[in-house]
């Protein structure tokens, strides 16, 4: 085997390994924003106590089952944590008001034809 032939395959290995690497680190990126977002959302419900252990395992499963419809749009997820934060934060509601508002937020985001329904009957 001549000298050029071996450089050419040598450099065209070293090609294949770079993309397949950079092609690993982007699924597993995609793979640990999904899972991230997840723990957020679980780090939050786990700073307030008013939640039973199956309360919060019933929100979470409903959370990771519908995860899919909005990978394509992250915009989703941030309005979801930051409807969270506010609802979790706000002073001037009760517990029972905020344990409410929760689970029409996570309804809101596990069925929104619902909700859609609604807002074009009106």
């Amino acid at each position: 085997m001549s000298y050029s032939l071996r450089k050419r395959r040598r450099i065209s290995k070293i090609a294949k390994r770079k993309y397949n690497k950079t092609r690993r680190c982007k699924k597993s990126r995609k793979q640990h924003g999904g899972s991230n977002f997840i723990l957020k959302i679980e780090g939050l419900l786990n700073n307030f106590n008013f939640y039973t252990e199956r309360e919060k395992n019933t929100l979470m499963k409903k959370l990771i089952s519908t995860q899919w419809r909005y990978e394509e749009n992250p915009r989703y997820k941030n309005i979801l944590i930051n409807k969270l934060n506010l609802a979790l934060n706000s002073t001037d509601s009760t517990p029972d008001e905020k344990k409410i508002f929760i689970y029409k937020l996570f309804d809101f985001w596990v069925h929104p034809e619902r909700y859609h329904q609604v807002a074009s009957n009106q």
